[in-house]
């Protein structure tokens, strides 16, 4: 890392430790200049009382100089601790308050930035900075042991350089010894850089084995929910040989590298210490012999000189070790300074009673980042007030970016989308995403309360969540809970709580989008898991409780298909087909195709209530999933 980098990068920390407590870095100077001055007082109280005792002073005047001294020592250790207790409280609230901060700027950032390979690759090196033990709190350390350091090795110095001085015509030496102290302190410093260096990039290779260590001990069974599987198959086996492996090929690639830089540390640093150490005692020693210090300032002399050449190799270590923390914490602050790209638009929605909104895709396309092929392409499409819409296709064929594209979650590379004429980026973003509930195939559930994952907020309306419970289908569940609506789900926090089924969670994330009573509903998939007939119970329900409102339906079954005037069929990001089912059927092409693949789930419903009042098929064909 260059010099200029690592000034500016130590300049964007220190701002931040700023922000939380502006008090922090002072009070830290403060209680380096306290940790300093402690030991060396108490050599300075050795020393005067030894002059003291050699000269015969009186004993009542040596009794008062001693009882300041201990005095002043007792006080500045006191406040001293007193800092140290408050830096360590307030250590550990920064520490909390910028994770919070890390979680918050990932929840606000735009949807698209956070499915960037970059924005994924910068949470990636914020993982590996924590797992290796650097972060934030590792730079507030290192300010910290900097300033101490660098506080004992000027005061030892100034202390030194007062003794030296103070013996007369060899002051030159005085200088000679400096001079040959920091030009150690610049070849440590450039030595350990150069180890430093080695280790990160040891450290770097080594993160792909890493990252696999950390996510096979996190998945090795420990969760109650992948343990079911771990034992029944008994795969701990295949856990244990992939972990053994991945330790092996860590010890080997980082832990050797290690191990052989830090012993070239501990060699140099003893080696520098022992130097500055003898040539101080040595020059003590002759500075003694010529009659030029007394006792007492031998002594003292001792004291500084051993203040001075630890601070001298700890100081060294510390700058060498500052491009290193800093250069760990830079993906976290460049992650935190990340702008949205996507405009938020600040036109408000119009509030309307009659839920009278028209959403229309013109030549719309669409390309993710970082992809050469086109998710979607030259979509034409209308989405009149009350109308119900299956979107059909196989599995990617960009029937979920459509619904990205619908609720600003992405802007389109090509072409715009408009409600009620009006280009959806002018309007205020979240306004606009108010219109919508949706049901993602992938959705989640959290280990919060039965009412909070239906309002999706910690104030729940019971009423209108009990009434969203029941409507999708969810009631005789419901009455089952002893603590009702304040059921905590999962046992992740709770140990009352409870295990829901994937049909349960399914309803309950249906009851989410009633809840929110948006004018616009859009369920992509979420029954992938269930079975045809199954699927089409979960849309019959649905459908009759959405009402008037303007419903999408998204799926690669066709069951959503039966009570929809209008059906889009899309291929390869395309939309190659629009009409009715029986328009659709036909006109043939691929709607056909997949709804004869797809017949046989659907035509023994004699007792089915819903799909036994449709038509039949009278076409058949093979078995087949319809992809």
């Amino acid at each position: 890392m260059k010099v200029q980098s690592l000034k500016y990068n130590l300049r964007r920390a220190i701002r931040m430790i700023c922000q939380y407590d502006r008090w922090y870095l002072p009070l830290g100077l403060f209680r380096a200049l306290l940790s300093t001055l402690v030991p060396l007082g108490s050599v300075w109280l050795s020393a005067a009382v030894l002059d003291g005792l050699l000269q015969k002073q009186p004993f009542d005047s040596l009794f008062s100089q001693a009882l300041l001294f201990l005095m002043v020592i007792f006080c500045t250790g006191a406040v001293g601790a007193v800092i140290q207790r408050r830096q360590d409280i307030s250590r550990e609230h920064m520490g909390r308050a910028f994770r919070f901060k890390v979680s918050e700027k990932t929840l606000n950032m735009d949807y698209e930035m956070l499915d960037d390979p970059q924005t994924r690759k910068l949470r990636d090196e914020i993982s590996m900075s924590s797992h290796w033990g650097y972060g934030f709190l590792g730079v507030i350390d290192l300010f910290i042991q900097l300033m101490q350091h660098l506080c004992s090795l000027l005061i030892s110095a100034g202390l030194l350089l007062w003794l030296l001085v103070s013996a007369g015509r060899n002051a030159w030496v005085t200088f000679l010894y400096i001079l040959a102290v920091v030009s150690i302190l610049m070849l440590v410093t450039r030595v350990r850089t150069k180890w430093t260096k080695e280790m990160d990039g040891a450290m770097n290779a080594a993160n792909p084995q890493m990252s696999l260590f950390f996510y096979l001990l996190n998945e090795s069974g420990t969760s109650y929910r992948t343990g079911k599987d771990v034992r029944i198959y008994r795969a701990y086996a295949l856990f244990e040989s992939f972990v053994r492996n991945t330790y092996g090929k860590m010890r080997n690639t980082l832990g050797k590298k290690l191990l052989i830089t830090e012993c070239k540390i501990r060699a140099t640093q003893g080696f520098i210490d022992s130097l500055v150490l003898g040539a101080g005692y040595g020059l003590a020693t002759v500075l003694a012999l010529l009659g030029q210090i007394t006792a007492g300032q031998i002594l003292l002399f001792s004291g500084a000189v051993s203040q001075f050449g630890g601070a001298l190799c700890a100081l060294a270590g510390g700058l060498a070790d500052a491009k290193f923390t800093v250069n760990r914490i830079v993906p976290t602050l460049d992650y935190l300074e990340l702008q949205d790209q996507q405009y938020k638009g600040t036109l408000p929605v119009e509030k309307r009673d009659d839920d009278e909104y028209e959403i229309e895709f013109h030549d719309v396309s669409f390309q993710y980042p970082g992809q050469k092929r086109w998710a979607l392409r030259h979509v034409n499409l209308k989405l009149c007030i009350g109308e119900k819409l299956a979107v059909v296709g196989l599995n990617g064929s960009g029937k979920t970016t459509l619904v990205k594209l619908l609720t600003r979650l992405y802007d389109p590379t090509e072409g715009s989308i408009t409600l009620n004429g009006i280009d959806i980026r002018k309007y205020d973003r979240e306004e606009y995403r108010s219109l919508f509930s949706v049901v993602f195939q992938d959705f989640k559930l959290l280990s919060f309360s039965l009412g909070q994952n239906v309002a999706a907020s910690a104030h729940v309306e019971a009423p209108r969540a009990k009434e969203a419970l029941r409507q999708a289908g969810f009631g005789e569940r419901l009455d089952t809970l002893p603590e009702g609506l304040d059921t905590a789900l999962y046992q992740d926090f709770e140990e009352n709580g409870v295990e829901i089924s994937g049909g349960e969670a399914q309803k309950i994330a249906l009851a989410r989008a009633l809840y929110k009573r948006a004018p616009f509903i859009v369920l992509d998939e979420p029954t992938a898991a269930l079975d045809p007939l199954a699927e089409a119970d979960v849309y019959a329900r649905f459908d009759a409780i959405v009402g008037n409102r303007t419903a999408l339906y998204i799926s690669h079954r066709l069951s959503s298909c039966r009570f929809c005037n209008d059906i889009a069929v899309f291929e390869e990001g395309c939309m190659v087909q629009r009409g009715s089912h029986q328009m659709l059927i036909q006109e043939g092409g691929l709607y056909a195709r997949l709804w004869n693949a797809q017949a046989q789930y659907y035509t023994d419903t004699a007792d089915h209530p819903f799909l036994s009042s449709r038509p039949q098929v009278v076409e058949s064909s093979p078995s087949s999933t319809g992809g």
